[in-house]
């Protein structure tokens, strides 16, 4: 297989007559009707000129025919780029600026509201799904910019700076993943997937191309459902969910809401999780619930998709506050520079990769691509994660925090996820979240915390900083606690620390 169509084909020849998806509603599309719509798509986008080396904007919440517009643009030979329909209309309007995309299939009910940032984009096609309109770029490419020719995707992910960078993806770069994704987990066209992530967001590849390549049955989760974690539960035990892959923060938010134990879950099969740290405390709580299936905890940046994993064994060492993200994925290789730059017999540093799953860079940003894409004397390409990790003594990488998270203060250097994790560890504690910033000349560490559901009354301070100190050493202490009654999150059902950053 050289290009995600042949995924989608290989799904099609394996049961043309099982469902391919379906939504919450139970919409739901078949394999063959599946080939059929794609086809006709395809068929629009290519007489009006959107082909190979052509880019695809798509702004729709997650629908079947929103689905069917993806892979339509893909067997086209063009790549898309999905943005969150729900996002600001600034951020829309910069990634739409910054891919530069010839066309754009948009919801109608957002084609007004988007108006005066598409003014280039003058002529609007009817395409034969409802609820979707293609608008057109009528003006020629300003700006030429020289593209991977196997160019699938490009994903916009904000970082540490709160301004979007557009992350290429390859073909190759999927095949790779999906490929070694399909020899990890025993899966079928009798699985269940669910597709809890946006399209934006790196783990729909996942969802998307592992379910398809197995002509399995994948239920999209839309966003309003997403944030809804009993109506998850729901899906799950009515559609006998076998394959789950979502953010800690997710699932974290499932064990408090989601009324686990009022359902039947004994379906699934493999629960994946990456993107976030998970303590093991939650998440031996929620392996208890879900005790028919495998865990895996996943590791990769966007700009590589995943390349290591861990899988999380039946007995837990109780001494771990968290889990290994574990060893190179077949397709990655990794090595470790520590601070002095040296990159030979050491076991921590930060993390490079490089592999089949790595980018080959950002669109429309040579800056930001020289600074963490990085050629090797052999001309491959190394990707610097920003991400520091250690081996511990079975060789697993374990993940300690980004360069990004971690502070000097009065001459020490501080990991904010080590603080988060001590917090974590307070009995009435559901959640934590740290940030430091810069007041009055000085760094200040700010501790985020919000209860479990058994406790509704905000902790003393005095008693949260005697709780820190029995985990972390006394210069770590936070400068001051704030109780929420929620934690924010982004999008991709991350902690949003740009939000926490302006409380």
């Amino acid at each position: 297989m050289n290009r995600i169509q042949d995924i989608l084909h290989n799904g099609f020849n394996i049961n043309p007559n099982n469902t391919a998806l379906s939504d919450a509603s139970n919409n739901l599309i078949t394999y063959d009707e599946l080939h059929h719509k794609t086809s006709i798509v395809k068929d629009v986008l290519n007489s009006n000129g959107i082909g190979d080396g052509v880019r695809v904007g798509i702004i729709s919440q997650k629908t079947i025919n929103a689905t069917i517009s993806i892979f339509s643009i893909l067997k086209s030979g063009a790549a898309y780029v999905p943005i969150d329909a729900e996002s600001p209309v600034e951020r829309m309007s910069f990634i739409i600026d910054n891919a530069q995309p010839k066309a754009i299939i948009i919801e109608e009910a957002l084609v007004d509201v988007l108006k005066p940032y598409l003014k280039t984009y003058a002529i609007q096609i009817d395409v034969p799904l409802d609820g979707l309109v293609l608008v057109i770029n009528g003006s020629s490419d300003k700006n030429l910019i020289e593209q991977p020719n196997d160019l699938a995707i490009i994903l916009y992910t904000s970082g540490s700076t709160g301004i979007p960078k557009g992350v290429m993806i390859t073909h190759k770069n999927i095949i790779s993943f999906v490929n070694w994704s399909n020899e990890l987990l025993d899966v079928s066209h009798e699985d269940v997937f669910s597709s809890i992530a946006p399209y934006h967001f790196d783990l729909s590849t996942f969802d998307l191309y592992v379910s398809m390549m197995n002509g399995a049955h994948l239920i999209l989760i839309d966003a309003a459902t997403s944030r809804n974690p009993r109506m998850i539960s729901s899906l799950i035990a009515q559609r006998k969910i076998s394959v789950l892959y979502a953010t800690p923060s997710l699932l974290k938010l499932m064990l408090r809401f989601g009324k686990i134990e009022r359902f039947d879950h004994t379906s699934i099969k493999h629960v994946l999780f990456a993107g976030e740290v998970f303590n093991i405390e939650s998440f031996t709580e929620i392996k208890e619930k879900w005790s028919t299936g495998d865990f895996y905890n996943l590791y990769g940046p966007t700009e590589t998709n995943v390349v290591t994993y861990y899988k999380i064994p039946n007995v837990i060492d109780g001494r771990q506050s968290t889990f290994p993200i574990g060893l190179p994925c077949p397709y990655a290789k990794s090595k470790l520079y520590d601070e002095k730059n040296t990159a030979s017999l050491i076991k921590e540093g930060e993390l490079f990769i490089k592999g089949s799953s790595v980018s080959p860079g950002y669109w429309n940003n040579s800056a930001k691509n020289a600074d963490v894409f990085i050629k090797d004397d052999e001309g491959e390409i190394w990707y610097k994660t920003g991400d520091w990790v250690r081996l511990d003594e079975s060789g697993n990488y374990v993940f300690i925090g980004r360069n990004d998270r971690m502070v000097k203060k009065n001459g020490y250097r501080i990991e904010l996820a080590e603080i988060e994790s001590a917090l974590q560890k307070h009995a009435n504690i559901f959640e934590a979240a740290v940030i430091a910033k810069e007041h009055e000349g000085k760094i200040e560490i700010s501790a985020f915390y919000q209860l479990k559901e058994t406790y509704n009354k905000a902790l003393q301070i005095l008693e949260l900083n005697e709780h820190c100190f029995k985990f972390i050493p006394k210069y770590m202490l936070p400068d001051k606690f704030v109780c929420l009654s929620s934690i924010p999150r982004t999008s991709t059902h991350k902690v949003d620390y740009q939000s926490l950053l302006k409380l």
